[in-house]
């Protein structure tokens, strides 16, 4: 990590969103970091809402993050599995499904480096 410069951005005004059923993605880029602010609102499920648009058999991301409120379970390709909620932070690697469990919106902030 080589940060040279003090810099300032919000999620008010972000680089660009992604709006699909039952989710949004918010990005905002930042001296070579990708913040998003990940909204999954009550019923989204990766497998049912996501899969039919990046036509992967799971989700090949890898994710770093913060759960800011909802809960969310996630199961990995190779059966492993674990709930995610509000207060939580995340390391998700490429391989998995994830669904909102319960009635609140899942907001989670994910940050990668160089995220493409």
């Amino acid at each position: 990590m080589n940060i040279k410069t003090l810099s300032k951005k919000n999620f008010s005004q972000p680089d660009s969103v992604e709006v699909l059923e039952k989710s949004k993605f918010e990005v905002v880029k930042i001296e070579g970091f990708t913040f998003r602010r990940i909204t999954f609102e009550p019923g989204f499920k990766w497998s049912i809402h996501i899969k039919p648009v990046k036509n992967d058999a799971s989700c090949q991301l890898p994710h770093v993050g913060y759960f800011v409120s909802g809960k969310l379970h996630v199961a990995m390709d190779n059966g492993a599995s674990e709930d995610f909620a509000a207060g939580d932070i995340e390391i998700i690697p490429p391989g998995h499904d994830s669904w909102v469990v319960g009635k609140e919106s899942v907001i989670i902030i994910d940050i990668a480096e160089n995220f493409k």
